[in-house]
């Protein structure tokens, strides 16, 4: 299967994160998208926007946490 993300002029630099059933991506311009995955298809269930510039990659802390990273700022989800 394919799945497409929302597009932007913005590009995703940062290598997406698969977590379980779920990846995380996030492009240039801060928006942020949690796809749930699965063996017949993918689908967008969450986004958010950070509103900064993001190029570096979601790194994951223990089973329920996220770390994210701008250029102003270190964001922690979950947990």
């Amino acid at each position: 299967w394919r799945t497409k993300l929302p597009r932007s002029k913005n590009k995703y630099f940062a290598s997406p994160l698969l977590a379980g059933t779920l990846m995380y991506c996030f492009r240039e311009d801060g928006a942020g998208f949690v796809v749930r995955v699965a063996d017949d298809g993918a689908e967008v269930i969450d986004e958010c926007d950070l509103g900064e510039t993001l190029v570096a990659s979601p790194v994951p802390l223990g089973d329920d946490r996220l770390l994210v990273r701008t250029r102003e700022a270190l964001y922690c989800f979950g947990g």
